[in-house]
């Protein structure tokens, strides 16, 4: 299978069901559930305690939205990185997820996933208008502390 020959339709529909299980196994501290899609180097990084811990200190990462949508596609050699503009229950604002997608063996697997604490808007704001900046003080914080669910990178 060639993921990078598939359309962004198609890389979205894969991806849903990946990012939602992330999503709700998050919610629940599931060590096994958050880490069953995840490649080898992945799950190297995302060890029991790790994990645990990020679940612990960051409310955000614990109180996922299942109101998500997917809103982009970026490939980079052989991975694929799909964005999702996320909603917390018990925090204010939106959020910006990454699930990165490659092939390991002949199964698409999780080789990133990320949520940021940082706005989605306030990311969005710096997207628009590289001059602007942040808008010296003006935009208010949404969100929690830290950043990362599931660490890794990709």
């Amino acid at each position: 299978m060639n993921l990078l020959d598939k359309t962004d339709d198609e890389i979205v529909a894969i991806a849903n069901p990946i990012w939602d299980n992330l999503v709700k196994t998050s919610n629940m501290k599931d060590y096994g559930g958050f880490t069953r899609d995840f490649g080898t180097q992945m799950l190297f990084g995302a060890n029991e305690v790790e994990l645990g811990k990020q679940w612990s200190n960051n409310k955000l990462l614990t109180s996922l939205s299942e109101d998500y949508v997917a809103f982009g596609c970026l490939r980079r050699g052989q991975n694929i990185t799909v964005l999702f503009k996320q909603k917390s229950k018990e925090i204010e604002g939106e959020f910006l997820g990454r699930l990165v997608l490659g092939i390991e063996g002949e199964e698409i697997k999780v080789f990133g996933a990320t949520i940021y604490s940082v706005s989605y808007t306030h990311l969005r704001a710096h997207e628009t208008r590289e001059d602007r900046g942040c808008r010296g003080g003006r935009e208010k914080k949404k969100g929690g502390g830290g950043g990362g669910g599931g660490g890794g990178g990709g």
